[in-house]
């Protein structure tokens, strides 16, 4: 293989055609993501493989392809990475107590020029399970379904969780309820996601120019398409938010996206302030120390879907759940009342004056 060829290729894709894993002759066909330099480079491509071409801002497409095929298209000029659709399923909730604690969580962190602000003006983009309408949610949520679906229910309950983190007005408020919010679901009924489904809901970030992404989920170790997508939002003025993981407390844990150097990595600490032993670490004396920043993450208690399954129940409409999930989504709410106060303010900005106003938690 040429090394112009190679060179496009995601290492774990590249490993399989090398060590014989998928035949050059064989007929097996696997599923691939091809990022391209331009719309029409990709409409070009997507004819020849008889698939719509993806992204209004990112240029890719989603297929299936035999080795021979994934050579060819990879000497395209006009391809700049391929990689395999690596599929994966959510992270199961971390079940640690059943003491509520998310009415302090408003308390804790709206505090100083944080306590009046309510994120008006914001946008933010949650990619993760849909969401169901709750009575604690007035205002409208845009919802985008990219798993096929046709509305964008929440059945898990997972995403719902967090938009009450955010926007919710009640019991256990969220800490951004004036921020716009659009709720992306990229896992489907099976708790399946995708690369091509996570591009997809950044591409929608970057279409409906948010301020900030949430992202609640890690996955298989970074590929070359999600890399380019991920820092070319940051470029754009995104704030990417991610949870750290929650393969704790070994280190170099750290899951993908919060992992990549443009996203702020989000570990959960207990309700007194120690880190908790799920929250995923990163690796001591890194050039980049993750995660980025800690949040609550422990008992926290937020909407339930009328559709979903997850959490313990507390009362009628709330459940409590633990893990980084939820400390993702407060870290987000934070960046979203700086916004308001400091609109403007640079992405790498907003993410070094985070790190820079953390004090160390106890490990």
């Amino acid at each position: 293989m040429k090394r112009d060829v190679t060179e496009k290729l995601d290492a774990a894709l590249l490993r399989r055609l090398y060590e014989g894993k998928l035949s050059h002759v064989s007929r097996d066909r696997i599923s691939v993501l091809v990022l391209c330099k331009r719309r029409r480079s990709a409409a070009c491509l997507g004819r020849s493989f008889n698939v719509r071409a993806n992204g209004e801002a990112t240029p890719f497409l989603a297929f299936e392809a035999t080795a021979a095929e994934i050579l060819s298209v990879a000497s395209d000029p006009m391809v700049l990475a391929v990689a395999e659709d690596v599929s994966w399923r959510t992270w199961p909730v971390i079940q640690q107590g059943v003491r509520p604690a998310n009415d302090r969580v408003y308390e804790r962190y709206k505090v100083g020029p944080l306590e009046t602000l309510s994120g008006d003006g914001v946008r933010v983009l949650v990619a993760d399970t849909g969401f169901s309408p709750h009575p604690d949610i007035e205002e409208p949520v845009e919802v985008v379904d990219v798993t096929g679906g046709k509305d964008g229910r929440d059945f898990h309950g997972h995403g719902t969780f967090i938009a009450g983190q955010l926007l919710a007005r009640g019991p256990y408020p969220g800490l951004c309820p004036g921020a716009e919010l659009i709720a992306v679901k990229i896992f489907d009924s099976n708790d399946m996601t995708s690369r091509s489904r996570i591009i997809s809901a950044l591409d929608v970030a970057a279409s409906s120019s948010v301020d900030v992404v949430s992202m609640s989920f890690g996955g298989p170790l970074p590929d070359p398409i999600t890399d380019a997508v991920l820092s070319d939002l940051a470029a754009r003025g995104v704030v990417l938010v991610a949870s750290a993981g929650n393969e704790g407390p070994a280190e170099g844990t750290i899951s993908f996206p919060g992992g990549h150097e443009s996203v702020l990595a989000v570990g959960a600490i207990t309700f007194d302030g120690e880190l908790a032993d799920f929250s995923s670490r990163g690796w001591r004396g890194q050039s980049r120390e993750k995660p980025d920043f800690v949040a609550e993450g422990v008992d926290l208690v937020s909407l339930a879907s009328p559709d979903g399954r997850m959490g313990r129940p507390v009362s009628k409409g709330y459940v409590q759940a633990s893990g980084t999930s939820f400390s993702a989504p407060v870290a987000a709410a934070i960046v979203c009342l700086f916004l308001e106060r400091y609109p403007g303010t640079r992405a790498e900005e907003v993410r070094e004056a985070l790190r820079s106003c953390c004090e160390p938690v106890v490990v």
